[in-house]
């Protein structure tokens, strides 16, 4: 069972990876611009394992942006989120974007304050198995962040995520770095005694 919420879980929240800029942000979109045909390339580390994806912004309508994840030219996930001036939140994730969560969970609020704090309550459904989850986020101030993609003016993002499902429950710390203007440079999560890091090397955003 642990297994299963672990594969779910990783697969929901390891989701998605800017020059240091100076400037103001004015919406949400700012700190991960959805424009399609942006591009991100990722290098994560797993399992003692380190593994390249490769991300593309392939639609964006309605209120709705799809993120397409490839590993060696396949695509492995898609991510589908809810986007607007005040917020990012994520509706979907997996295999074709089929384990949805309801609400969204809003990963980024506008504006982003050093100290500002939310919760996110609801289910996690993977392939009818619907879980119990809730969330605690909170934002740091900027920090610089230097990664293979250049150094970066980053806000973290720290999310503790709880999932219970069939009387197990794990608690899992998420940290997101969002640098304005190219969106998610670094991620780290901890989950079952195992670190999962993301860090990004290259990115193409379009105008």
């Amino acid at each position: 069972m642990k297994q299963t919420i672990y594969s779910l879980t990783v697969a929901l929240i390891f989701g998605a990876l800017t020059p240091s800029v100076s400037q103001a942000q004015s919406s949400a979109l700012d700190y991960w611009p959805m424009k399609v045909g942006s591009t991100w390339k990722i290098s994560m580390k797993a399992g003692g394992q380190t593994l390249v994806q490769d991300i593309t912004v392939t639609d964006n309508k309605n209120g709705v942006a799809s993120l397409d994840y490839q590993m060696n030219g396949r695509t492995v996930q898609t991510e589908k989120y809810k986007i607007s001036s005040k917020s990012i939140s994520r509706l979907a994730a997996g295999a074709g974007g089929t384990s949805t969560l309801s609400p969204p969970v809003p990963i980024i609020q506008f504006p982003m304050k050093p100290g500002m704090r939310w919760k996110w309550k609801g289910t996690i459904n993977v392939n009818g198995e619907i879980s119990q989850a809730s969330a605690v986020l909170s934002a740091s101030k900027p920090v610089s962040l230097k990664t293979a993609a250049g150094t970066f003016n980053a806000t973290k993002v720290h999310m503790i995520l709880t999932v219970a499902q069939k009387g197990s429950t794990m608690t899992i710390p998420n940290d997101y770095w969002f640098a304005p203007k190219v969106g998610l440079v670094k991620q780290e999560m901890t989950i079952m005694g195992n670190k999962v890091g993301g860090e990004l090397v290259s990115y193409k955003m379009k105008k």
